[in-house]
């Protein structure tokens, strides 16, 4: 008798866990520990996905007997899993458990749920985590509207579809569900950066939500006017809970402007999806005129301390020299420690550190986050890959608004009018949009650690027109935010640091830079739209005037034997290539110098007079 007893036990176990258990979500199972995230700076975080009636309606009368999740710590406590028909509301289901993990791990509900008649459902967790740590995890596929909320502040639930997290890393446990093909169309994103007359592939991703394999399925898509377009992909093998990217032939518009475009996703394995609700997607596109600039803004790190930097700056140079892309430079001498150069808003930006640390050499792109780089803020560290990536990710995304200066500059008063001129075209999200001008100096010669007294800085940041953190604007789609500056070009620039030196200032390597970013307390928050770059006057100043009479002058400048000898009591002495490039400089009186042949003009600075003289050097 206890035999049979035993071998009826055995059976008894064997059939129950034979039950199959599917799991049931929107993640494509993807996960890396370093993903991990966490939304807005409260210690209470939460995750949840939503089933629509349409989803519940294939699971009729089954039951939820678990979930499964992963987590970017295990460094968690009061972890609570949830059923709810609303999120916020009273749950019709919720259970503690213990045990988060940074894999995949299923959780068992001690009460399975048996899924009727509601036309919503939503399966969650809260859960505490200090805010050192980021708990929450994604699969940083395209995201689907209205499938994956996360806890926000003030007990309220957020739709993060559209944050680029992708899906949510969590699944019901659905024991013993029919079969059944469903293929569902993710969100269709547009929000690139497209122009008139050229050329774009347009991808998307499909979601097997179902329990089968899909081996065919077709795209359907239509832009503007234009006829519907359907192509076919088979030959394919989409497993249960994993994504498909396809990609669309070209597409060139000649129109700009907003043009609405719809997808649809048919004929799955050459039959009716179960779930017909997702599988389209309308959404609009905007194509930017042929004639629109972008330009990405570059901001550099550095000091004339800095050891590193030179070699950092070697690193730039090199990857714009092979970037396609438009780039406008600023360079702020903060992050290492004030010299020369470094200004009072130059020590306000090192807040994109975001990390409590500082060093130099570094950069940013347009001030945005690069989630590649596993950084907390918008800047990293300088490296070809770093940058190339960075740009690449920058010029992918549209920039919302133009930005035009138009520059005029009075030699005599030395004073530079400056109209900045904003056409939006696409409003951005941002609650506040900010207008920055700044002063930007290129090609100053100077002493660097590593490089020497007669360094040659690039594009030194000098001072900004509107505040550091910008002007705030009012912008409206399809309307023009015109602003007129006046700046007096100084002799020289002091540091707000160290008073001791100061920069002369060479209006020949004078720059206007202006830009349009979103503005926020958070450094994550402050990303450049657009950018452009102008010389205070393109009439080279003083650089371009012809020999000055030497009875007139204070300074005699003469070559002899190809070295150039300069006579007088003068300030400052300024060499220039004839392409306007600066090849020497000093702040105090020189006997003599050589230059390599060719044709130059010399500028000294005599009591407060300009005396320029053109030479030539034969060899």
């Amino acid at each position: 008798m206890k035999k049979i007893f035993t071998v009826l036990c055995l059976l008894l176990v064997c059939s129950a866990v034979s039950i199959a258990q599917t799991k049931i979500g929107y993640s494509n199972g993807e996960f890396n520990r370093s993903d991990g995230l966490r939304i807005g700076s409260g210690e209470k975080q939460g995750l949840a996905i939503k089933l629509s009636k349409e989803k519940l309606q294939l699971l009729k009368g089954k039951k939820i007997v678990g979930a499964s999740a992963v987590f970017g710590t295990r460094n968690v406590k009061n972890l609570n899993f949830f059923l709810t028909k609303a999120l916020g509301q009273q749950p019709l289901y919720e259970q503690s458990v213990s045990g988060a993990a940074t894999n995949w791990k299923d959780f068992t509900f001690d009460t399975p749920y048996v899924v009727g008649d509601e036309t919503e459902l939503y399966l969650g967790y809260t859960l505490e985590a200090s805010t050192s740590y980021r708990p929450l995890a994604f699969d940083r596929s395209v995201g689907i509207k209205g499938s994956s909320w996360a806890y926000s502040e003030g007990d309220t639930w957020v739709d993060v579809y559209d944050n680029g997290f992708g899906c949510a890393d969590l699944y019901l446990l659905v024991e013993d569900v029919d079969p059944f093909t469903d293929l569902c169309l993710k969100t269709f994103s547009v929000s690139g950066y497209y122009k008139a007359e050229n050329a774009y592939k347009y991808t998307g991703q499909v979601l097997n939500f179902g329990t089968q394999s899909v081996k065919s399925f077709d795209v359907t898509y239509q832009i503007g006017d234009n006829e519907p377009v359907a192509y076919s992909f088979t030959g394919i093998n989409i497993a249960p809970n994993e994504t498909f990217d396809f990609e669309l032939p070209e597409y060139i518009s000649l129109a700009s402007g907003k043009l609405p475009i719809k997808m649809s996703v048919t004929n799955i394995d050459g039959a009716v999806d179960a779930d017909m609700s997702d599988n389209v997607d309308n959404s609009a596109i905007f194509i930017y005129p042929s004639d629109m600039e972008k330009r990405i803004l570059l901001e550099g790190f550095t000091g004339q301390g800095c050891s590193n930097c030179p070699a950092g700056h070697r690193v730039v140079e090199g990857v714009l020299e092979e970037t396609a892309e438009s780039i406008v430079e600023v360079f702020h001498h903060a992050g290492y420690q004030p010299d020369s150069f470094t200004m009072t808003e130059d020590g306000e930006y090192c807040r994109f550190y975001n990390d409590g640390t500082y060093f130099a050499p570094a950069l940013m792109v347009n001030r945005m986050l690069n989630s590649d780089l596993g950084t907390l803020g918008p800047i990293f560290g300088v490296s070809d890959k770093n940058l190339e990536g960075t740009i690449d990710k920058a010029a992918a995304i549209q920039p919302y608004v133009s930005v035009g200066i138009e520059n005029k500059f009075d030699n005599e008063t030395r004073e530079l009018k400056s109209t900045v001129k904003v056409h939006t075209y696409v409003m951005p999200d941002a609650d506040i949009n900010t207008l920055n001008v700044f002063v930007v100096q290129d090609s100053v010669i100077a002493m660097q650690s590593s490089g020497g007294d007669r360094y040659v800085h690039r594009y030194a940041f000098r001072g900004a027109l509107t505040s550091a953190w910008g002007l705030s604007v009012t912008l409206e789609e399809g309307k023009d935010y015109i602003r007129e500056f006046t700046y007096t070009l100084p002799d020289a620039i002091k540091s707000t640091y160290e008073n001791k030196y100061s920069i002369p200032t060479d209006l020949n390597n004078m720059y206007l830079v202006a830009f349009v970013s979103s503005y926020s307390s958070d450094p994550n928050g402050c990303t450049v739209y657009n950018s452009n770059i102008a010389k205070f006057s393109d009439k080279g100043g003083s650089v371009g005037i012809e020999g000055t009479s030497t009875d007139k002058a204070s300074v005699h400048v003469y070559v002899n034997g190809g070295r150039v000898n300069v006579q007088g009591d003068y300030s400052q002495l300024d060499v220039y290539d004839m392409a306007g490039n600066q090849v020497g400089c000093w702040n105090a009186p020189v006997e003599s110098f050589t230059l390599d042949a060719g044709f130059y003009i010399i500028r000294a600075v005599c009591n407060g007079e300009v005396v320029s003289q053109k030479v030539a050097i034969m060899k």
